[in-house]
């Protein structure tokens, strides 16, 4: 992911900072969440936006988890309509009052609550090494504080007092006097901020830090009064954003109102604020609005709230067809498996958006004949869904579905060689095979070169002998080869011979049957 990063930050054509920023985002995601916590009691951080954070997400089944929590189910958001309350009780469908929960319903809800707080706190003292910190004490009062501090360190905000206080200083001694002005004023140390902008080597700054003393040893009550009133207007018509910030906290803007104008303070930067200042009730409606917005612009930072769940889908659709950025849309699709969302979110719109973004990946890099790149992705996708199957995520499937089903030209049924029967004679290389359908009990075609029939080898018996061998030996000299023109085959193993080349060098070009002029090899 950090390589990500590096390449989107040195690409020329990047001139955004979005791109590299969702790439640390899910670097920083896999490294302060960790693998061995980011699934206890079936809770998985892994990718989570800090939406889902807020709001609260469900567990997934998995073989790990304790039979008491596979019994649980799952968490449920904070929020009506989609997702019901954290162990709270929602509407009913028909919106005329409550229901009343039984009281197992209710137990378990609560210990799915109490259990995704405990494990925000223990990841929360996992990222400090069990030394507790708290956050900044200019934050607002919030019933979720670890929620917000575990959001905050998601995107490098959870600063303490005394962190703040360096960071102040950092961007002051990298000639950002604004920013670390304003953020003093954020956190209500307005003495720093006028000592900074003092210190400033611009003229205009240090006029400013005049106007903030005024503002913060004479505040007016009047909404009317025409100092405030110039001062809304020096706030909106000034280009430094941070500028605009500090005067229209100081003339009474609300956080909210604040935000929604100050669109070009990075967005981390304005996720900071929203969770440092913003109540609880608020915050919830400013990311969903913020949501929202970036996705119609196709802001693919917007994934940083959303998280890589069933929400993040139109904001990969909306950025792809701005930017026709195939490959980004195919890792993002390719990095978070649909099974550990709610049943109601595996959507079949979100497998065929994915599934398209891969396959137009991959098309793309075949054209390109970047073929060892492809290579690379698809066994990359594999290790994906290995790791999701080992831990109970998805069910064992097939990795390729079959294509070619072997049936019996008698009884038109499928030949499986893993249905019960007798032993059969061996094959070429040793192994016992069904020479015959299961179902009817007809003899297989004939080889054209041994006349031996052609048999189904048994996979268990071939797996048991594989197992068992001091030495690996496993050929496809058995399998079934037939010509599609003349119809004619046997074992892969003579037709190979025939055709190319046995151990004395004959090689021919027409079809072992006799009065067959077929050129099967040319087919091959």
């Amino acid at each position: 992911m950090i390589h990500n990063a590096s390449v989107a930050t040195r690409n020329p054509i990047t001139d955004v900072e979005s791109l590299p920023a969702l790439w640390r985002w899910m670097d920083s995601s896999r490294t302060i969440v960790g693998v061995e916590s980011s699934r206890l009691h079936g809770f998985d951080f892994t990718y989570q936006g800090v939406l889902s954070i807020w709001e609260g997400f469900p567990s997934f089944p998995s073989k790990n988890l304790p039979a008491e929590d596979k019994e649980r189910g799952t968490l449920h958001s904070d929020q009506q309509g989609t997702h019901s309350n954290l162990g709270a009780t929602g509407r009913t469908s028909s919106g005329r009052g409550h229901r009343r929960p039984s009281s197992r319903n209710k137990s378990a809800g609560d210990s799915s609550r109490l259990h995704y707080e405990a494990e925000i706190e223990t990841i929360n003292g996992g990222r400090t090494h069990g030394v507790k910190k708290d956050i900044s004490s200019a934050t607002v009062q919030s019933s979720k504080v670890a929620r917000r501090q575990f959001a905050l360190g998601l995107f490098g905000w959870d600063y303490s007092d005394a962190e703040f206080r360096q960071a102040i200083q950092r961007w002051e001694e990298n000639a950002n006097a604004e920013r670390a002005a304003c953020w003093a004023v954020l956190l209500v140390n307005h003495e720093l901020a006028i000592e900074i902008l003092l210190r400033s080597r611009n003229e205009a700054l240090q006029m400013l830090s005049g106007t903030i003393k005024m503002l913060v040893e004479h505040p007016s009550a009047s909404e009317r009064n025409p100092w405030l009133d110039h001062l809304k207007r020096l706030a909106v018509r000034n280009t430094n954003m941070y500028i605009r910030t500090m005067l229209s906290h100081l003339v009474g803007d609300g956080w909210e109102d604040i935000l929604l104008q100050e669109t070009s303070i990075p967005l981390r930067e304005r996720l900071a604020i929203a969770f440092l200042f913003l109540p609880d009730d608020e915050l919830t409606k400013y990311l969903h609005g913020l949501v929202e917005s970036m996705k119609r612009y196709g802001d693919i930072e917007a994934l940083l709230i959303t998280g890589l769940n069933p929400l993040a889908l139109d904001v990969i659709q909306a950025y792809l067809d701005n930017t026709g950025d195939v490959q980004t849309a195919a890792i993002l699709a390719s990095c978070v498996s649909p099974a550990r969302w709610k049943p109601s979110e595996r959507s079949k719109p979100f497998d065929n958006h994915s599934e398209r973004w891969i396959e137009g990946y991959q098309n793309l890099l075949d054209s390109w004949r970047l073929f060892h790149h492809r290579c690379q992705f698809d066994m990359l996708r594999g290790e994906i869904k290995l790791a999701a199957i080992h831990d109970g995520e998805v069910t064992p499937f097939e990795w390729v579905p079959r294509q070619l089903e072997v049936r019996c030209n008698y009884c038109n049924r499928i030949i499986n060689s893993s249905q019960p029967t007798e032993s059969g004679p061996y094959g070429i290389n040793g192994r016992v095979k069904a020479d015959f359908c299961p179902s009817c009990q007809r003899k297989l075609p004939r080889c054209v070169i041994c006349l031996m029939t052609i048999g189904v080898p048994d996979e268990e018996a071939r797996h048991i002998e594989l197992a068992d061998a001091i030495s690996f030996e496993d050929t496809i000299d058995d399998a079934m080869v037939f010509c599609q023109a003349c119809r004619h085959g046997g074992h892969s193993g003579h037709m190979l011979d025939w055709f190319f080349g046995d151990a004395k060098g004959k090689v021919h070009s027409v079809c072992a049957v006799a009065d067959c002029t077929c050129r099967c090899a040319e087919m091959i």
